[in-house]
């Protein structure tokens, strides 16, 4: 089978036209990628992606936990200075109690939703919340109402 190709339309063969002989039952190969290729790629940017993913929500339960946190010593300020006021410990964290004490005027939530935990016994308090990342070190001098202090996780 021959081919012609040239410059311009031209209605005949002229010498500026070559000729191509394209051999038939030879399979010539043509750019590109493989179907293995593109299945060995597609499997290595699943895995890498699940992996940022991971990485990803544990920044983010990390993140909860930090304004978890942030959240404790804020009620823990509210409270002390509801007792300065009232001579008194609330007898719970609700706005109306100590909304007035928080910066934005009402008592913060946990991230997930729901009230931190609140107890009072006599004249100590304790504010608690679940924190989703366990091997956290930021709590490591906490203690409880009873007056124990918080041992490091593993002891």
């Amino acid at each position: 089978m021959d081919i012609l190709y040239g410059q311009g339309y031209t209605n005949g063969y002229n010498g500026s036209m070559k000729k191509i002989k394209l051999n038939k039952g030879h399979a010539y190969r043509q750019a590109g990628f493989t179907l293995i290729e593109l299945l060995v790629v597609i499997a290595i940017i699943g895995i890498l992606a699940t992996l940022l993913i991971l990485q990803l929500n544990t920044a983010r339960s990390k993140g909860r936990d930090a304004k978890r946190i942030t959240d404790i010593n804020q009620l823990q300020t509210a409270i002390e200075q509801y007792f300065d006021d009232n001579g008194s410990y609330p007898a719970d964290i609700t706005d109306a109690l100590i909304g007035k004490y928080m910066q934005s005027g009402k008592a913060p939530l946990d991230p997930q939703g729901g009230q931190y935990g609140y107890g009072l016994s006599g004249s100590k308090y304790q504010v608690s919340a679940g924190l989703e990342n366990k091997n956290s070190s930021s709590l490591g001098g906490d203690v409880d109402i009873s007056g124990a202090s918080r041992l490091p996780r593993g002891k």
